[in-house]
């Protein structure tokens, strides 16, 4: 059976030796952020909890930069309305294709992920007259797994009745945080605890699609950098 949170709550606020209803020195709702953000942990490292969602981007002439939805973590992958590839690339090698890109105009063909802002991707080209109107698709990926402090919300699989590895996670932030039930040593303990336990998640092969590209040589693994750029770009350095 599933554990559920209002039940770790408690358990953890014991352990603190703090009450379980009105406790002083940590409140309920500090310890579901620090099991949510448990969850964000083992998202990040393991790849646990993320769905798949898509959603569309509209071109706007002389528009580059487009705002990302608010639940995404990860971008797979940015098509057009022919299914070609819109390809991630750097302003490191933008500026050194060309210093002056952002001013190029037509059909965007890759994007930059903050440089108008973390939440915001930059197409290059910027978007002509012609591509008015054109519609992107994005799939991307989104955490799922957050959690409420109420004994119908159950940690989420895989981890379902991995008690033990939320407590050493939310006990080790909450001992290291500035409170008057600090013990940053006794902390340290149940983190090192968690990051060991964590190792065993650690196993799946996370290979992002947008580790592969396509040239004339067809489809391959990239060494370093990225796809190589349209209109004369200069051939990456491999």
């Amino acid at each position: 059976m599933a554990e559920n949170v209002a039940s770790l709550i408690d358990e953890i606020l014991t352990k603190l030796h703090l009450d379980t209803t009105t406790p002083v020195a940590i409140e309920r709702s500090t310890v579901l952020q620090e099991i949510n953000n448990c969850l964000k942990d083992l998202s990040r490292t393991c790849g646990m909890f993320i769905e798949v969602d898509d959603s569309t981007i509209e071109l706007v002439s002389g528009t580059a930069s487009y705002t990302l939805p608010s639940d995404l973590a990860e971008i797979a992958r940015i098509t057009d309305e022919d299914n070609e590839r819109v390809y991630p690339t750097t302003t490191l090698e933008l500026d050194n294709y060309k210093i002056d890109w952002p001013d190029d105009t037509g059909r965007p063909r890759y994007y930059v992920r903050g440089y108008d802002g973390y939440d915001k991707i930059t197409l290059y080209k910027c978007p002509s007259d012609d591509y008015d109107g054109k519609v992107l698709t994005l799939r991307y990926k989104k955490y799922t797994g957050a959690v409420e402090d109420d004994t119908s919300s159950t940690l989420p699989a895989p981890i379902s009745n991995e008690r033990g590895l939320i407590l050493n996670w939310c006990l080790g932030q909450l001992l290291i945080a500035q409170s008057e039930v600090a013990d940053i040593n006794k902390g340290r303990q149940y983190l090192t605890l968690y990051y060991q336990e964590r190792k065993t998640w650690e196993t799946i092969d996370l290979i992002s699609d947008r580790m592969y590209i396509y040239g004339i040589a067809g489809k391959r693994r990239p060494r370093s950098g990225g796809p190589r750029l349209p209109d004369n770009y200069p051939r990456w350095r491999w």
